[in-house]
Order: structure tokens, then sequence, then C-alpha cells
């Protein structure tokens, strides 16, 4: 792109007051979204305070990552119905209690509820905040998502590992806590930023049978189902690893809380910028070949880990999981071109429920495994997943253009 190109595209971002609105759109993103990876951050300081085993807190991140699964498409219907000024800002809203219950030195049940209520406020943004930008920006909406995009990756290369440092040198429940006045700047910013509503309110036709059965026969097409078979072998995998990282390097690998948050955030940090590259390539190369090589990286970064000895190593390793960040890049723009476009947002909508929901027992298995002993094993089994990606990429035809 030229310097005039770049210049015209920073005109339309920021032309019309629009700047405001992607501005707190992409700064609410980063905190939701780094907020979120705090919990896996300090699994292993939250597991010594409640006495929690290995299986226990594979499942606590399990429980976070299924409600937001499970949140994704009623999330979606909401903002089309109440307005997404008012759901973003009920997102931010239930961050804001939602840590506030996560940094209180209350009982773990109440520590659990603040889980779930993030999970929740997560699956309210996520889908809203593209709703929201696609519709202020007309002609550069890819820009704008892509910012935004970008801020969250930041979030979750830095928030995780602030929140390691400050329970090591504080205290994990400030890990939560820092959180707190930034949920309700966060809060107060959407409600006088966002407009009422961007989006006209859909008549009642959007759900009919008709509809939904049209949703339901893009949904079992050969390339769409081998997709969303892809994108839930990617979730686990993602899931998996995201969940139980941190602790897995404190238990199996000696780390401190604090190292291990740090490597961390270096996992998504390295992720800004790998992420680009591997859309590239899978606009240049196509989405089976892109998606081959993404397998085989993961699979050997898998593998390898168990037997990583020293910091070069591990950061070596880390450096190479950052693979399981790139699936996304390339299987949602695929899904995208499969499906009808009078069905995309409702069949993509349904796909990420329900992939993401199933791949959310990841860390708990996982989980389970490490607190049977078979820590190392773990990752030798998800090293198994991959290859099963492997072998059903082969099997990928090309998409199709959209009806």
């Amino acid at each position: 792109m030229t310097l005039r190109g770049i210049g015209e595209t920073v005109a339309g971002l920021c032309g019309d007051g629009r700047g405001r609105i992607l501005a707190v759109i992409a700064c609410g993103w980063f905190l939701v979204l780094g907020v979120r990876l705090v919990l896996p951050a300090l699994l292993p300081f939250v597991s010594e305070a409640f006495s929690l085993d290995l299986a226990s807190a594979g499942a606590l991140v399990t429980v976070l990552y299924a409600v937001y699964a499970l949140g994704q498409f009623p999330g979606g219907l909401l903002g089309d119905r109440i307005g997404e000024r008012n759901v973003l800002t009920l997102a931010a809203a239930l961050g804001f209690v939602a840590v506030v219950l996560l940094s209180l030195p209350l009982a773990f049940p109440v520590f659990v509820c603040g889980i779930v209520l993030y999970g929740f406020g997560t699956a309210l943004y996520s889908p809203t905040r593209l709703t929201v930008l696609s519709d202020v920006y007309d002609e550069h909406d890819g820009a704008a998502i892509g910012l935004t995009l970008g801020a969250g990756n930041a979030g979750n290369a830095v928030l995780p590992a602030f929140a390691g440092l400050l329970a090591t040198y504080a205290s994990w429940r400030l890990g939560f806590g820092f959180a707190i006045p930034l949920f309700l700047a966060l809060t107060v910013a959407l409600w006088v930023t966002i407009p009422k509503s961007t989006s006209p309110t859909p008549d009642v036709e959007t759900l009919s049978r008709a509809m939904v059965s049209r949703i339901g026969a893009a949904f079992f097409r050969r390339e769409v189902l081998l997709a969303t078979a892809l994108m839930f072998v990617s979730s686990v995998l993602w899931q998996a690893v995201t969940g139980l990282y941190p602790t897995y390097l404190v238990v199996e690998k000696g780390l401190s809380g604090s190292e291990a948050a740090l490597l961390f955030g270096l996992l998504f940090g390295f992720g800004m910028f790998f992420q680009p590259i591997a859309g590239a390539a899978g606009d240049r190369f196509g989405a089976r070949r892109t998606l081959a090589v993404i397998f085989v990286v993961a699979i050997g970064a898998l593998s390898a880990l168990p037997f990583a000895r020293g910091p070069l190593a591990l950061v070596a390793v880390t450096l190479a999981l950052t693979s399981l960040l790139n699936f996304a890049a390339i299987t949602f723009p695929y899904v995208n071109a499969a499906l009808p476009s009078d069905v995309q947002g409702g069949g993509l909508g349904l796909v990420r429920t329900a992939y993401m929901t199933l791949a959310s027992t990841g860390p708990a298995a996982v989980g389970a495994l490490g607190g049977a002993g078979y820590f190392d094993e773990a990752f030798f089994a998800l090293a198994g997943v991959g290859l099963l990606g492997l072998a059903l990429t082969a099997k990928l035809p090309p998409a199709p253009r959209s009806e």
C-alpha cells in the first residue's frame, strides 16, 4: 500500500467522529480479551489458594471457555434486538462485577460465579463489536476490525504477564483487581460513545422455520462439515494449551508463576507477528496447503514440549506454539465463503457456538491427565489430535464462492 493509500485509510477510520468509536471498542477488546486469559496465567496461584488439584483447575478453565462459547449466538441476537450500545455496555458492566468478585477474598463458589459472569460478558462483547464496526465503517471495515483484533492480541500478550507479576510480588487477587477501574471506565466510555443502535432491528422472519432450515442445509455441506471439524480440532488444541500452559510450566518445568505468565504472554506476542502472515499465506496458497503447514508446526511443537529444558528451549517451543493462533485466519474465511450469503451470519454463529462449546472440554481433559500423573502424555495426546486435523486437511475441497 502506498503512503497515499495509508493516509486515505487513516482518514476513513478517523473521519466523521468514527475514530472515537473504533478507539473505545479496540481498547475494550484489549481489556476484555486480555483479562480472559488472566485466569490461565494465574491458575497456579488460584489452585494453591483454593487447594485445587489439576483436574479441578482444568475444569475451572473449561467453565470460562464453555460459557464464552455458549453465549456467542445469543449475544449476537441480543445485539440485534436491544441495540448494540446496550449490549456492549452490559458486557463491560458484567466484566466489572466479575473482576470485583474475583478479586475479593471470598469463598470458592463466589470465585466460580465471577468466572461465569466474565465468560458471559465476554461472549456479549465478542460478536457485537464486529457488528458495530461493520455498520459504522462501510468502506474500511476490514481495517477497523483488523486494528481491533490486533488490540486483542496485544491484551493477550501484556495483561496475563502483568497479572503474573502482581501475583508474585503483591497478591494474586490484585492480578484481577487491577482491572476494576478499567472496566468501570470502559462501561462509561461505551455508553457515551457508541450509538444506541447501528443496524436495523430484524423482522420476525429472521428466525423463521425456512431460515433455520436453510442454515441447517448449509451446515451439512461437505466443505462446511470438514471446515467445522477442523475448527473443532484447532480449538481443542488452542483451548487446551492456553488453558493449562502456565500451570504445566510451573508443575513440570519448575518455572515460577511470574516466569510462566511471562512466557504465556510471549506466546501471544509472537502471535501478533505471525497471524497476518498466516492470513496472507492462506490467500496466496489456499486453505489446504496453509493449514497443512500450520498443523505440521503445531504437531512438532506439542511433541517437543515435554523434552524442552532450559529457557532457550522453552522460548523456541513457545514460538512454534504460536501456530495454534493461526488457524482462525484460514478457517473463518473458508467457512464464510462456503456458506450462502443470506445465512452467513447465523450459519457462522451456529458453527462457532457448536465447535467452541465442544472444544471447551480440552482444558478439563488435560487437567485430568495431569492430575493422574500424565501431564507430559497429555501434550503427546494433543499432538495426536493435531495429526487428526492434518488428515482432515487433506480432504478439504476448495471453498466455493458464496451464493
